[in-house]
């Protein structure tokens, strides 16, 4: 069965738990680690001095890696033991996900990133008035069944104004990845496809967004 990682992020969708693989040597170090960005509020819509997404990258020995993104030029970044720490700073627009495009299919935005030795791999998505973090797990300590959990959507009677749902995301990080996602019974309702099971295969490298709908405040 192919391993796939659940990206999770700010507001996460259903009010359950989060498991994650465990292994006898499970530890957050790797060699390769695949990450996505899921929307944040941005006020302004565009971007500014203020909303960037950044990526962390610490070592505890000198190491080379490679920080890849469909049609980005490969970043290419080094540690050494004077400096253990290594900053990627980007805009968010063309690689965060984007709720009104990106929901329920596959979508392209991931980075992919690779080193020679052990690295600790962090993310950041700050924006003026929301910003958040997360620590990446590296693809060998993933596994395959995850539940999600999450606070309720902030939904606004005024529907003109934005809105912050639960979210969350999911990469493949193998072709052909197969992935089932069960909704819990007269609590969930995603934005776009209601309640339902849904099955979808993603290829290496593909995320797929779910965002809770608002307006039911799931």
């Amino acid at each position: 069965m192919q391993k796939l990682f659940f990206f999770l992020i700010a507001f996460l969708i259903l009010g359950t738990k989060v498991s994650f693989a465990q292994t006898s040597d499970f530890d957050t170090k790797g060699k390769d680690f695949w990450i996505t960005f899921p929307p944040n509020f941005h006020g302004s819509g565009t971007d500014d001095d203020n909303d960037f997404l950044y990526i962390y990258i610490s070592a505890d020995t000198p190491t080379e890696g490679t920080i890849s993104f469909p049609g980005m030029k490969d970043v290419k970044f080094a540690i050494s033991t004077a400096q253990p720490l290594y900053a990627y700073k980007l805009p968010y627009s063309n690689y965060e996900l984007v709720g009104a495009g990106d929901s329920e299919q596959p979508s392209p935005r991931a980075f992919h990133i690779t080193a020679k030795n052990e690295v600790t791999v962090y993310g950041l998505s700050k924006a003026e008035k929301t910003s958040d973090a997360f620590l990446a797990f590296p693809t060998d300590v993933l596994g395959t069944n995850y539940y999600v959990m999450s606070y309720n959507s902030d939904n606004k009677q005024d529907k003109s104004k934005n809105n912050t749902p639960s979210q969350f995301a999911v990469i493949a990080t193998e072709n052909s990845t197969s992935i089932t996602i069960t909704l819990p019974p007269k609590v969930a309702n995603s934005r776009l496809r209601g309640p339902q099971t849904r099955t979808i295969t993603l290829n290496k490298g593909q995320t797929y967004l779910l965002q809770a709908n608002p307006e039911t405040n799931d």
